[in-house]
């Protein structure tokens, strides 16, 4: 307790009281308010324990004629419930000796790995103290000075009788059971806000106090009343005082809408469509259709005719919290107006509300569902934007906007073929200036690579190929083709680019040493059916892709030799063209018979190589390669779970603290120094010292709570995918189940688990090996998950978020911003990361409002490496 300037120095209240801090009374209230403030209680303290306190501390005085810290400490555990008798030890040992309590360090940094900005500013907890006892005193309107103990006593023992009596329980039922709509309707709304328990406990027995107590609850949730509780609200008579004071469009909407003013309703509704905001305007229609079922019809009809975008209808949507099909007039304007807006927006609704009509997984292959499902959304704006185009798109757009359809592909190949008769005029040029055109060409590449279809790498291979034949530099040649390499690109045509070089006085084996010494060993390897098991394993992650034409040759010599060996390692690069190719050019049972023969395939790899091609893999081989691919992720997170600090036993925050002794304890974790401070404070002689003043170190897990939320939109590669299972396994191998909540998040969110429940490895690790990557990017559930996680542990002493993204949220500022603020009330830390392209100005809000800082990692493959960094850190 702080003392204000003109206070004076504590005293004891009584000669002989060793504790001068507290007087029994202070020392109840302040006790009674720590209490109070404490989460998990099965009894919550109350005034009467506030007069208790200090009668069992006088009476102890007069027994015995001192009163020492101990006879503080017993009267806290003695006068509270043995359910929360633990806790009250803990506080009342707080308050005596606030000194032994862990204090907060007061600068704590981040390491360098982590760049934390700003992470010695702690942002502190919300002060929830609740009311006071002294507040509660005053609004008993009671004459302390003249109070008789025995008749609060029989008072206080009165209200505890009658609570007893529950007559708010039969209050409710009389209310629930009663022909009156309205007072049904109050019978639903005194359920919401706590039921017949808080009713009780706030001595509500009539139907007056009760709407009193109803009334003060939908005032005080205002802005975040459910369109339930507002129409119900309606329903009690209560609209007339809630619409005075409720600013939230869709609670009025609801409201007047349960009151039958459609015109009231139609008012809001040209304010919200004049305002532009579709998601307030689909808050609205949920809270009609609630309010108004017969009305809800035609007002939804006009508010989704007022939307001026696909974007909009998407807002609305949002709002509706239900799919309409939008008008193909609107989709083909869409398109024609902004088309990446436009497929934005209808990924969002692809993903939100979209839901296959048969298990697409574990079908067999001539299973088809009884009626063909209409193609995706997104699909049908591009076939809109396509058909509204003048002439054909160029291969800049196609590949800016791809969607990986036939109609897409096709056009692909057909802008390709223009850019590579474009690029083929540079030859006219001198080889010093063609080299702007070739580095655009190579960078055309690298995108059309990166969106991870089968065309897009196809188209990419031929314009690596185009661009090396044409740069007519010995000097640039073999720096480029490195260069081309390097970024995992490679040519589809390895004789043209042997025979550009030969033109440039390069050796052949000079060109093959860079193009594909992995793949002339693999050649030496299964040709001449070499059965060297070292040099097939160190092949197996130098190998990225082969081209089609070597794969076939590859795949008949292990036919013609049965080379199993030799098949394994070709399944472990290219897992999907190697199946495709089963029954035409290999025997089925050759394949199985291979499957990790010799333990080659397995580890990081087959799970990349399950991530890229398990759509590809035939029905009879899916199950297979899917245990495979699964022991592959247990293992390679394994691996992970026992490297750094951070976690462990003890758990994430370990803490030594002293408690009592008790029998069987070891004499060993005696605290010399706890116990002496201890047995001083007591002012008893050293003769009366027993085993009740000993203390031992009893060495405890602390509560840390660690949030992590990793984006998976489209973007996403295989290889991230697998960098993302690997984490999530390494991150609940290694933590305890109490100190991790793990969503993934794209345009849904996807929770692995929270602080309160365990998962098992075998489960998830399953779960995983069906991530996708689909959709946008949608964080704000994400953070509503984590919020609701941080908010329901109490006892975390510290919370650190971690999130994972490129920061391109389909969320504004102003959507984010209040969340943020919630976590930043819970005193939630914040470590970002992100690789390729991430969006400053939402970072930045990010580090900005959590004090933290976002890290761009060079690629996802150093995912764990932070995420270890981030539990030594907190650890």
């Amino acid at each position: 307790m702080k003392l204000a300037d003109d206070e004076p120095e504590p005293e004891a209240a009584f000669e002989g009281d060793v504790v001068t801090k507290f007087t029994p009374p202070t020392f109840a209230l302040a006790f009674v308010r720590a209490m109070r403030k404490r989460a998990g209680l099965s009894h919550v303290p109350s005034v009467r324990t506030s007069v208790a306190l200090p009668r069992f501390l006088t009476a102890r005085y007069f027994r015995t004629g001192q009163l020492s810290a101990k006879d503080y400490v017993e009267a806290a555990v003695y006068l509270t419930a043995p359910e929360d008798q633990g806790a009250a030890f803990e506080v009342a040992r707080e308050l005596l000796f606030p000194k032994d309590k862990l204090a907060a360090t007061p600068t704590e940094t981040a390491p360098v790995a982590l760049a934390i900005e700003g992470g010695e500013v702690l942002v502190p907890a919300p002060s929830d103290a609740g009311p006071s006892v002294l507040e509660s005193l005053a609004g008993m309107n009671l004459d302390l000075g003249n109070l008789d103990l025995a008749a609060l006593d029989q008072m206080l023992d009165a209200k505890v009788a009658a609570a007893t009596e529950m007559r708010s329980l039969d209050l409710i039922t009389t209310f629930a059971t009663s022909e009156d709509p309205a007072l049904r309707s109050l019978a639903t709304l005194a359920t919401t806000f706590g039921g017949a328990a808080e009713l009780e406990a706030d001595g509500i027995h009539d139907e007056t106090s009760a709407r009193r107590f109803v009334l003060e609850r939908l005032l005080g949730g205002l802005g975040e009343l459910t369109p339930e509780v507002v129409a119900a609200a309606a329903g009690s008579g209560f609209a007339g005082a809630l619409l005075d004071d409720a600013a939230q469009p869709w609670e009025r909407a609801g409201l007047q809408a349960a009151l039958g003013a459609r015109g009231e309703v139609d008012k809001i509704l040209d304010e919200l469509i004049a305002g532009g905001n579709g998601r307030d305007l689909g808050r609205a229609l949920r809270f009609i259709r609630v309010g108004d079922t017969a009305a809800a019809t035609p007002y939804q009809t006009r508010a989704l005719s007022s939307a001026r975008h696909l974007a909009d209808w998407a807002e609305i949507l949002d709002g509706l919290g239900a799919f309409v099909e939008p008008p193909p007039d609107l989709v083909a304007r869409s398109a024609r107006e902004n088309i990446r807006q436009a497929l934005q927006a209808a990924t969002i609704m692809d993903t939100a509300f979209r839901k296959p009509s048969f298990d697409r997984w574990y079908d067999d292959e001539d299973d088809e569902p009884l009626e063909p499902e209409k193609p995706l959304l997104r699909h049908s704006v591009f076939d809109a934007w396509v058909d509204g185009l003048a002439e054909p798109p160029t291969l800049d757009v196609l590949v800016d906007i791809c969607v990986p359809t036939p109609r897409w592909s096709k056009l692909l190949e057909a802008a390709v073929t223009v850019y590579r008769t474009e690029l083929d005029a540079i030859r006219a040029k001198a080889p010093d200036d063609r080299m702007d055109e070739i580095r655009g060409a190579l960078q055309m590449a690298r995108r059309l690579k990166e969106t991870d279809t089968a065309a897009g790498k196809r188209a990419a291979a031929e314009l690596i190929t185009s661009a090396l034949v044409l740069v007519g530099s010995r000097t640039r040649f073999l720096p480029l083709l490195d260069a081309v390499l390097d970024l995992g690109l490679v040519p589809h045509d390895t004789a043209l680019v042997v025979a550009a070089g030969s033109e440039l006085d390069i050796s052949e084996e000079e060109i093959y040493a860079r193009l594909s010494q992995p793949l002339e060993q693999l050649k030496f390897l299964i040709e001449g059916n070499v059965a060297d098991l070292r040099r097939y394993l160190e092949l197996v992650d130098k190998i990225t892709a082969i081209p089609g034409d070597l794969l076939e040759h590859l795949l008949a010599c292990c036919v013609r030799d049965g080379n199993k060996m030799g098949l394994a390692l070709l399944l472990a690069v290219a897992l999907g063209p190697v199946l495709a190719r089963v029954g035409a050019v290999v025997p089925a049972n050759l394949v199985d018979d291979s499957f990790g023969y010799r333990g080659i395939g397995g580890g990081e790899n087959l799970l990349l190589q399950w991530y890229t091609h398990r759509d590809s893999v035939p029905s009879e081989f899916k199950e297979r390669v899917r245990a495979l691919a699964k022991q592959a992720l247990l293992d390679a997170a394994l691996v992970w779970v026992h490297t750094g600090t951070g976690g462990a036993e003890r758990g994430l925050l370990p803490q030594s603290r002293s408690r009592p002794y008790r029998a069987g304890d070891e004499l060993d974790h005696l605290d010399i120094e706890g116990t002496l401070e201890h047995f001083a404070s007591s002012g008893k002689p050293l003769d009366m010292m027993s085993s009740q003043d000993l203390l031992v170190q009893d060495t405890t897990s602390g509560r840390a709570g660690f949030g992590v939320l990793l984006d998976i939109s489209g973007s996403m590669s295989g290889r991230d995918l697998a960098v993302c299972a690997i984490a999530v396994v390494m991150l609940l191998g290694r933590l305890k189940p109490e100190e991790l909540a793990l969503a993934l998040f794209e345009s849904n969110t996807h929770v692995v688990k929270g602080f309160a429940s365990t998962r098992d490895l075998d489960e998830v690790a399953d779960e995983l090996l069906e991530m996708r990557a689909t959709g946008g990017t949608c964080v704000d559930a994400a953070l509503r998950f984590l919020i609701d996680e941080f908010s329901s542990q109490s006892e975390q002493e510290r919370r650190v978020m971690f999130l994972l993204s490129d920061f391109c949220f389909f969320e504004s500022v102003d959507d984010l911003s209040p969340l943020l603020g919630e976590l930043r009330e819970l005193d939630v830390r914040f470590i970002g990361a992100g690789h390729g392209h991430v969006a400053k100005e939402m970072a930045s809000l990010f580090a900005t409002r959590l004090e933290g800082q976002v890290t761009k990692i060079p690629s996802l493959a150093k995912l764990p490496d932070m995420l270890l960094g981030a539990l030594g850190w907190i650890a």
